[in-house]
């Protein structure tokens, strides 16, 4: 997806989680790693923004862009990879979704949509 002229090409893998109340929450899994990536997939190619995006959205119904990184890897050439976990943080949790469990398939073993 490539949404400004001037953009390079990017590509977001994300799927739907839970849906609550007119809000959805979606894992997204950036293959590339382009400015905003996330952001601009969401609502160019979505089209939706991010809750809480005062850019791409109005900034509306959080005190903050509700963007979590759970989960980063980062691959080292000739090296073990670094692998972060972070839990979901208390104000985005208050929103009560149902998260999958342990033991259902991971995003990186489920098909993921490309936007």
């Amino acid at each position: 997806m490539i949404p400004a002229r001037a953009g390079k090409p990017a590509v977001t893998h994300w799927r739907v989680l839970d849906r609550k109340e007119g809000i959805t929450l979606v894992e997204f899994r950036p293959e590339t790693g382009r400015t905003h990536q996330i952001r601009v997939h969401a609502q160019k190619g979505l089209g939706a923004a991010l809750l809480g995006d005062p850019i791409y959205g109005d900034g509306k119904m959080a005190w903050r862009t509700m963007l979590h990184a759970s989960e980063l890897k980062i691959t080292r050439e000739g090296k073990e990879p670094i692998d972060a976990y972070s839990p979901m943080p208390l104000d985005l949790a208050a929103f009560a979704f149902d998260l999958p469990v342990a033991d259902e398939k991971s995003a990186s073993e489920a098909p993921a949509s490309e936007d």
